[in-house]
């Protein structure tokens, strides 16, 4: 379905009209005349829609592992390098002009269509006043459950039923319907013939604007009309098989890996042309050198951690809130807990673009033993982290790497910082560097840089860090 005022593209299932009637009665639809629409036959409990792609997997800069450069003015003795999509040099596979991306799946999701039972409804295609209406319990339809990915390589799901709290009614509902809709073309025959074409042409603009559709909930402890729904009951995530990463580490990468099969999991390629049943395995995540150096991995500092999360790709918990969706990308704020909750993926999407993403660890430090949360950021930003671009002069490199909209690493916060208190005697504290009060930050490549980091250790059959 394609729809221009307002701009909306989306696919529906539904049933054909010789498939609504049965031995009790053939009528299949008939026509309102106070709504003036038809109205068929119900034969479902749900309507269900599928939305194009909500978020776009971009490539991230990080340090050491891959920069992303400006183009510089152009040689006239060389023009090629206007559409060379990599720095030229020996580290061509580190500074690259192009930015890669991989569109995330389909989105999903199913809502009751009137609150109250009837016979018959508006049928699927009447998606712009089924969003719209007044139904018996609020502003536009249930929603019932929801099947997406709002950062490359997460899948999401949403079971309604299992919420405890408000966002149980949640509902979905058109923008327009919330805040209200702008007037038509304008009226006054004596008014102003410039101001009156703006009007108009303003009108005609706002009028195909894309379709937004919001997720809200009505909490009464809140002055707050239209609250986005939150959901964690009833929260789902997952990595995903099919999604194709990048290592993020240098030393998960060999030259010899371009040629041979994705990983699947944590094991070797397969190699073997007649292992039809390995290479197709889509229960774990995949990664090769030729995958998206971005997405929900590429934040991870870890060789064991990346290991483990390939290992177990299946969430321990997590919420989601502010979901909105449109043709051209949705909104949402999510936060996935992975192993146990040692780590934790926090993720903001706006307009189908991660805006910034947090990878959280939970670990001990191996001197003290000490409770610790090593912290990456990603942000969207023009500008390099002044973490990896000392200094107040900044160099060539930092400045052909600045211009561009991109995720970055370590513009907010890079670090390790202790999660309890620290006993530790006056002698041990002085003894200690000075980088051991607040927050230490640390280079971006290892937390071995922290004198008495934390080894993963075997002890008495269990790992006694979850962070290195």
């Amino acid at each position: 379905m394609l729809s221009q005022e307002p701009f909306s593209l989306f696919r529906y299932t539904h049933r054909p009209l010789s498939d609504r009637g049965d031995v009790g009665s053939a009528s299949v639809a008939y026509y309102s005349g106070d709504d003036r629409i038809w109205q068929y036959r119900k034969v479902a409990d749900h309507y269900h829609y599928i939305l194009p792609p909500q978020a776009v997997g971009e490539s991230a800069d990080k340090p050491r592992r891959l920069e992303i450069h400006d183009l510089k003015e152009p040689n006239a003795t060389d023009p090629s390098d206007a559409w060379r999509p990599y720095v030229e040099g020996a580290e061509a596979s580190l500074k690259r002009r192009a930015v890669e991306f991989r569109l995330t799946p389909s989105t999903e999701f199913w809502v009751r269509p009137s609150d109250v039972e009837r016979g018959y409804f508006m049928p699927e295609s009447t998606s712009h006043d089924i969003f719209r209406q007044r139904g018996e319990y609020g502003l536009g339809a249930a929603l019932a459950f929801l099947r997406g990915e709002f950062l490359y390589g997460l899948s999401v799901g949403i079971d309604v039923s299992k919420e405890n709290a408000t966002s149980r009614q949640a509902r979905v509902a058109e923008i327009e319907a919330l805040t209200g809709r702008m007037t038509g073309p304008a009226r006054d025959a004596d008014a102003d013939q410039d101001i009156k074409a703006r009007w108009n042409a303003l009108a005609r603009a706002v009028a195909r604007r894309p379709e937004r559709l919001e997720i809200w909930a009505r909490d009464p402890d809140l002055t707050i009309d239209f609250t986005p729904a939150r959901f964690a009951g009833g929260v789902t995530y997952a990595l995903r098989g099919t999604a194709l990463h990048r290592p993020p580490l240098a030393k998960l990468e060999k030259p010899d890996d371009h040629g041979l099969w994705p990983k699947v999991g944590p094991s070797r390629p397969m190699i073997a042309v007649s292992d039809e049943t390995s290479r197709n395995d889509r229960s774990k995540p995949r990664s090769h050198p030729q995958g998206l150096s971005g997405g929900t991995l590429w934040p991870v500092e870890s060789i064991n951690l990346f290991n483990r999360l390939l290992e177990r790709p299946e969430s321990s918990g997590g919420t989601i809130e502010a979901i909105a969706l449109s043709p051209i990308g949705g909104d949402a704020a999510q936060t996935a807990a992975f192993l146990g909750g040692i780590v934790t993926i926090i993720s903001e999407t706006r307009n189908g673009h991660v805006e910034r993403q947090k990878v959280e660890v939970l670990g001990r430090i191996g001197a003290f033993w000490h409770r610790a949360k090593h912290v990456v950021v990603y942000e969207r930003t023009v500008n390099v982290s002044a973490q990896f671009a000392p200094g107040s002069k900044r160099t060539s490199s930092a400045a052909a790497r600045a211009g561009r909209s991109c995720a970055r690493s370590g513009n907010i916060s890079n670090c390790l910082s202790p999660s309890a208190a620290i006993r530790i005697s006056w002698k041990q504290r002085h003894a200690a560097p000075a980088s051991w009060n607040g927050c230490a930050s640390i280079p971006k490549s290892s937390m071995s840089t922290v004198p008495g980091a934390a080894r993963s250790v075997t002890s008495a059959g269990r790992s006694r860090c979850g962070t290195c």
